[in-house]
Formats: structure tokens, C-alpha cells, sequence
């Protein structure tokens, strides 16, 4: 049991925290994940060393558990608090005992048992922490041996500088390291989550690093569309971002209540769409219900089943300004979230790519500005070992016909930067019955599924997606 003296105060004087006005939640996150993941402790553990954190805790502790680690090749996780019994009488001071007693204490409310979700980008984020504090000790070192005028220290300091990088060193060679090759082929991607029905055969599995888009005429849906995929990965356990800048608060957030609740705002008859089999073929049908408006005084209640259900899962909706904000905003605000919430997003959308202002640096015609967003979205997928996904305008053609890869408006480069593209069609006919017909115009890794997808939908109570059949299994 840790003392409850410690437990109580709320700073130490001894500590850097109190010395050195710098932020430490970085290395407080570092220490955290050291502790309770073993995947992120076994990329971590060869580059350590307790002299590149400036805070007594985290020195102390990152000694503990990379000797725990060395002896058992695993992370302490709720073993650590057994560690602390085991070596506080071994501590200099009883004000570094309470620092350390202080920093465990708190591991509850920053942890509560949760893995970590995005392992690789943890561990990028900590390298480069790392890398930084490394560079500082060696600065320090040079500066001393200027202060101090002695070269042959300072020369020495540069020969002994230990790099701060994964242990493959920079770049695989095709050639002579089998064991990346035959990991290349043993490892899966990382699979997020996918659609269900048919439509989640034809889309195929969402995976960390990708950037995927929906592709529709104007008015097609495709805020719907990018919403209902930010709500599923939320209610799949995954943390997300929907960055809106083509509606206005208010409206998105009533939009994404009435899809979570499958109800309108006002009591209204609706026409429900269903499949009905009969022998080998799916025949439309629906039907007329009547749907109760939805009740906002119980809000909080709806909110409290819905946090049971989600694990780790949940959805912050941004608002930000169309044709003015950066893809490089976006990151600022990504980095906000991890800094002030501990929040760090599996999936990222953004309503919609076109409508964002280019990167500065790229200037001349539209297209070339349209092409950077595209390039800078992929960048931000793959940097952040994220999904992003947004949404293109289709031209005016579409408007009459079925949209294809020759009907993306303004840059067909965009083709080249998603990892899928999925095309939204819908005839005014299908309008009115609440169909959607769904196919993949690009597959990144793999061959695309020609088939379509037809699935029906009630947007009067939110819901783009109800059920999803192959084309060539349905009657309408």
C-alpha cells in the first residue's frame, strides 16, 4: 500500500517538475505505456535510458521496468506497485520516495487497464522524445567542454554519442535481412474494422496507414457517408475525429444524435425499406412505421449506455472554417487532442478534402493546390498510422449517369493517392425508394471488387445503412 501522505500532496519541491518549467506529459505517457504494454515496451526497452528524462519519477521507474523487462520480457502492468514496496527502502531520500509514490498513485486515472490502441504511433512519438533528449545530453556535453576549454572531452562526448533508433538501423536491405522479408510476409495490417453485408465485401477491411474516400454527385450523401464511418469505428472501440467544414456545429451534432438513436426529431411516419427472400433473389420491399420524435431531456441516460457498450471507442466532432483551414491545422488540432485529453484518434475524417485550403508552400493552378490536400492527407494517414477518411465532388456528368474514376472533378491525381475509393450512385427512382448502389473504383493492395453493392437506407431517422446485398442478387 502506497503511504497516504504521499497520496496527498500535490507537488514535491525536489522534483524537476518544480525546478524546470518544461512539459513532461510526453515523458509521463512514455513511462505510463513503458508500464502497462508489453508491445510497446519490447520496441522501447534498447533505446531507454534514464538519463534522457528530466522528472525523478520517470528515471527511477524506467530503471524498474526495464529490469523487469530484462527478467521476465514482459511489462510490470499492476506489478509495479510491488516494485515500489520492494525497492522504496533502497531510495535516497524520502522526497524521491513520495515522487515515485505520487506518479503510481495517479497511474489509475491516466491508464484504468486500457491497452493502447495505436501502438506504432506511440512508439514513433516516443523515439522521437527520445531522440531529442539525446541530442540535448550531448549539446550539454559539447557546451561544457567549451566552458571548460577542453576539446578532447568534447571530441570524446561526440565519438561515445549513442543514436536513438530502432534496432533495424536505416533502411532493410533486400538482400540480407531475411528476417524483414519473412516478417513482411507473416504480418498482417493492422485491420481496423470494415462495413457490414455485402457492402463490407466490396470495400473490404479498413486498415491503419489508409486514406479512403467516397466519390459522389452533389447531394449524394456524402457527409452521411462520412459520418455513419466515424460513428461505426466508435461503437467498434476506436477512438475518432470528425473534422466538419461544411456544416455548422449544431446541425452535424443533430445529425450524428439522430444516428446513434434511429430517430427523427419529430414524430413522423417513415417508409422503412427491407429485403425480402424469395428462392435465390432478394426482393425490395418496405414498409410505413410511424417513429416517436426522440426525447433530448435524457440525453445524459443515452449517454451512459452508450459508454457501456463502446470499450475505448468515442467521437469528437471539430467545426472549422471550408476553403481556409490547412491540412497542417488538422495536425495542430490532432496534437491538441493528445496533449490537453490523452486523446489519440484510430480514424480521422474530414468533410470534405476540397473544400480544404492547400498547403502554402503550393502555389499556380487549382488542380496542383487540390493534388497537395491529397498528397498531405496521405501524409497524415500514414505519419500518424491512422485512417483518414474523406470525400470527393464528382462533376456534373454524374449528376445524369453513374459516377466512374473519369467523372473526379478538378484533379484525377487524387486517384493515385487513396488506398479505396468508393463511388456513391443513386438514380432519382432510387432516391425515393431510400437505395443506395455502392462500388469500389480503387483498391490499393489487391484487385477492386467489381461488383456493386446495393443498400438501403432511412436518412429520416439518420441511418444511410440498414442492409447491403450484391446487385445481382436483388429484385427492385
Amino acid at each position: 500500500m502506497i503511504p497516504q501522505k504521499f497520496l496527498q500532496r500535490k507537488s514535491w519541491k525536489g522534483d524537476n517538475l518544480k525546478r524546470k518549467k518544461v512539459d513532461l506529459s510526453e515523458e509521463r505517457q512514455i513511462i505510463i505505456n513503458m508500464i502497462v504494454s508489453d508491445k510497446f515496451l519490447i520496441g522501447i526497452a534498447p533505446l531507454v535510458k534514464s538519463t534522457y528524462f528530466e522528472s525523478t519519477y520517470a528515471r527511477v521507474v524506467s530503471i524498474w521496468v526495464i529490469e523487469y523487462y530484462q527478467r521476465y520480457k514482459e511489462s510490470p502492468k499492476k506489478n509495479i506497485k510491488e516494485i515500489y514496496k520492494r525497492k522504496k527502502k533502497g531510495m535516497r531520500n524520502e522526497e524521491e520516495t513520495g515522487i515515485v509514490a505520487e506518479f503510481l498513485a495517479s497511474l489509475s486515472d491516466d491508464w484504468n487497464g486500457k491497452e493502447i490502441q495505436n501502438i506504432q504511433y506511440a512508439l514513433n512519438s516516443a523515439i522521437h522524445y527520445l531522440k531529442l533528449k539525446s541530442l540535448q545530453r550531448l549539446k550539454e556535453k559539447i557546451d561544457d567542454a567549451i566552458n571548460d576549454s577542453n576539446p578532447v572531452i568534447g571530441e570524446q562526448s561526440v565519438a561515445k554519442y549513442y543514436r536513438v533508433e530502432a534496432k533495424s538501423g536505416e533502411g532493410i536491405s533486400i538482400f540480407k535481412n531475411p528476417t524483414e522479408i519473412t516478417e513482411a510476409f507473416l504480418t498482417e495490417n493492422e485491420v481496423l474494422f470494415s462495413f457490414p453485408g455485402a457492402l463490407g465485401r466490396i470495400c473490404g477491411n479498413f486498415l491503419r496507414g489508409d486514406l479512403v474516400a467516397f466519390l459522389g454527385a452533389p447531394n449524394r450523401g456524402k457527409t452521411w457517408w462520412l459520418l455513419y464511418t466515424a460513428i461505426r469505428a466508435s461503437l467498434l472501440g476506436l477512438k475518432s475525429v470528425f473534422f466538419t467544414l461544411e456544416m455548422p456545429k449544431h446541425q452535424i451534432i443533430r445529425r450524428a444524435w439522430t444516428s446513434l438513436l434511429g430517430q427523427p426529431r419529430e414524430r413522423m411516419k417513415i417508409s422503412m425499406p427491407f429485403f425480402e427472400k424469395e428462392n435465390d433473389k432478394f426482393l425490395f420491399k418496405e414498409k410505413k412505421i410511424t417513429k416517436d420524435k426522440m426525447n433530448v431531456s435524457d440525453v445524459k441516460t443515452k449517454q451512459k449506455n452508450f459508454k457501456s457498450q463502446l470499450r475505448a471507442g468515442d467521437l469528437k466532432i471539430v467545426p472549422v472554417p471550408a476553403y481556409s483551414t490547412t491540412v497542417d491545422e488538422f495536425e495542430a488540432h490532432l496534437d491538441n487532442m493528445e496533449h490537453y485529453d490523452n486523446y489519440i484518434p484510430d480514424v480521422v475524417v474530414i468533410d470534405y478534402a476540397d473544400i480544404v485550403s492547400p498547403p502554402k508552400e503550393i502555389r499556380g493552378d487549382y488542380r496542383h493546390q487540390i493534388d497537395g490536400i491529397w498528397k498531405k492527407l496521405r501524409g497524415l494517414a500514414q505519419e500518424r498510422n491512422i485512417l483518414v477518411v474523406s470525400a470527393s465532388q464528382a462533376d456534373r456528368g454524374s449528376l445524369k449517369k453513374d459516377a466512374n474514376e473519369w467523372n473526379i472533378a478538378e484533379d484525377i491525381r487524387k486517384l493515385a493517392h487513396v488506398s479505396k475509393l468508393m463511388v456513391l450512385n443513386q438514380s432519382k427512382e432510387e432516391y425515393e425508394k431510400n437505395i443506395m448502389r455502392i462500388r469500389q473504383l480503387k483498391e490499393r493492395d489487391g484487385r477492386k471488387d467489381t461488383r456493386q453493392a446495393v443498400v438501403l437506407q432511412c436518412l429520416d431517422i439518420g441511418r444511410p445503412y440498414l442492409d447491403s446485398k450484391f446487385d445481382y442478387e436483388v429484385v427492385y
